[in-house]
């Protein structure tokens, strides 16, 4: 995990201050809502990610159809926005899918890279107190690199594309190429998360989605403050350079943080409604009117 968070560093300083302290900042706080009250406006979350999806896909076909933009994206964010909400049942349980699957194979990625960082460094240290002093050095592995050879190396496998698009697509392709032969095991643990998360969501839905909301959460919330304090000038993932347990230590209680505190809430959403609709019964409503007696003869008649 601590590879992978370096390399996310690395990229983040290569953009400029005020897009870290406004991008990090806004990610910090979408993922807390997400992080502890996600499953409780899923419905209006679902409606919000179509609406931006839809406006995103409508300036993409107002460039290509020549119509103006404005128009484009706001007939898209309606009309997918509305989509999302109607069939907000199966959208849940694809998101769901797909997040398992994520977390799965982004666990896979950051465990991997980090067992092939500290092998390659201790290759290359048995390397250099055997081979000759003339050898050629191999370079050494991404976590090992200090901040400037970080940034240099990103540089160069950036190539001509110096923007910030373009130095994201030559490290995401770095990273992959890092698993080397054991890219099928990422597919493989991709696939097995995605299939686990909707077996799990088709029986117990709710209880899985609020994890999923929480998973999604921590980790929105962990990069926004990631690039936030980047922002300020401190690198926090260099700075437990010598303690990477506290980063996945740090993870995995936000997860189980913000899931109990999603049940916990849930449970007394549902208990404060049964009291309501408790005492909703309970409060006596207006007497039904008394049958008029006819007095004896009446009854003398009905016996009769």
């Amino acid at each position: 995990m601590y590879e992978l968070l370096l390399r996310t560093e690395t990229y983040f300083l290569g953009l400029e201050p005020i897009v870290r302290l406004g991008g990090g900042l806004v990610a910090a706080l979408i993922g807390l809502c997400l992080w502890l009250i996600g499953a409780h406006y899923s419905t209006l979350i679902l409606g919000l990610l179509g609406a931006l999806i839809g406006s995103l896909s409508g300036m993409l076909a107002g460039k290509w159809l020549g119509v103006d933009l404005w128009l484009a994206m706001a007939v898209g964010a309606v009309v997918l926005g509305v989509i999302s909400v109607l069939l907000r049942n199966i959208l849940i349980i694809v998101l769901a899918t797909l997040i398992f699957a994520g977390v799965s194979g982004t666990g896979y990625l950051a465990v991997r890279l980090d067992s092939q960082s500290s092998t390659t460094a201790r290759q290359a240290t048995e390397e250099t107190r055997t081979e000759p002093s003339f050898a050629p050095a191999k370079p050494p592995p991404f976590a090992s690199m200090t901040q400037m050879d970080r940034l240099a190396y990103v540089d160069r496998i950036a190539g001509d594309m110096n923007d910030s698009s373009g130095k994201l697509s030559a490290l995401l392709q770095d990273t992959w190429a890092g698993l080397g032969p054991n890219k099928w095991k990422f597919l493989l643990s991709a696939v097995g998360g995605g299939l686990g998360g909707l077996l799990l969501v088709w029986f117990v839905r709710k209880v899985i989605l609020m994890l999923a909301y929480s998973i999604v959460g921590t980790a929105t919330t962990l990069l926004g403050v990631q690039s936030l304090l980047l922002g300020l000038g401190f690198k926090a993932v260099s700075a437990l350079d010598t303690r990477q347990w506290v980063l996945p230590t740090i993870f995995f209680a936000m997860i189980m943080l913000g899931w109990l505190s999603q049940l916990i809430a849930s449970r007394s959403s549902r208990s404060s409604k049964a009291q309501e609709s408790e005492g909703k019964q309970d409060t006596p409503g207006p007497k039904p009117p008394k049958k008029r007696s006819h007095g004896r003869w009446h009854k003398t008649f009905n016996r009769s």
